[in-house]
């Protein structure tokens, strides 16, 4: 059944990284569910019952890899960043272009593979009129961030001058959610923390 709470919410997963100390694609990586990591994420935000969902990568990725991407969902909208070395604004700004409106969204590194219906709710529940809302453990900020629809007009708009995405962030009022889920704080950036991730319990 799908999760109305969050059928007005999008999601956008980063993933246009080079992923140089891993070398090979992240979202390739194998998940402890036995999917890839960005096959795990999006059936958990498909299960939550969120609709618009994109993913940015660069385009030497998309076109290696042309065949894995044609066997996600037809709903994930594919965007291509040409540019990923200039940052993740731009990554961000990618893919709020491609929603189809001003929307609350989620955003979510591809380095951080782990999602819960359950997190996503809390996320939603707390965002009411703030312009964002970032989950903590233990008093450390971690992901996704869900961004009102505020921010994403603001990403939309093609002549903001923000630097970067922090730079837009602090100019919102933003909310820290304490949550009990350590596995916020995940990141899988190198060959090590990936052997690390492997042996941790299904999550």
């Amino acid at each position: 059944m799908l999760n109305t709470q969050l059928s007005d919410c999008g999601i956008i997963i980063l993933a246009a990284g080079k992923s140089g100390r891993m070398g090979r694609p992240k979202f390739l990586l194998e998940h402890v569910s036995g999917e890839t990591f960005l096959h795990r994420l999006i059936t958990v935000y498909q299960r939550a019952g969120i609709n618009e969902m994109v993913v940015v990568v660069n385009s030497i990725d998309f076109e290696n890899q042309l065949e894995y991407f044609s066997t996600l969902p037809e709903r994930v909208k594919i965007i291509q960043n040409p540019t990923p070395e200039k940052g993740r604004l731009l990554s961000i700004q990618l893919g709020a272009g491609a929603l189809s409106g001003n929307i609350p969204c989620f955003i979510h590194n591809i380095d951080n593979p782990f999602v819960e219906i359950t997190l996503l709710e809390q996320l939603r529940r707390s965002l009411e009129e703030s312009g964002y809302v970032k989950p903590v453990f233990a008093g450390k900020g971690g992901h996704p961030i869900l961004i009102s629809d505020s921010i994403v007009a603001a990403l939309r708009n093609v002549t903001n001058e923000f630097q970067d995405f922090k730079q837009l962030l602090d100019s919102f009022y933003g909310k820290r959610l304490e949550v009990e889920f350590e596995e916020v704080l995940l990141n899988v950036n190198t060959r090590e923390e990936y052997r690390l991730f492997l042996k941790k319990p299904f999550i």
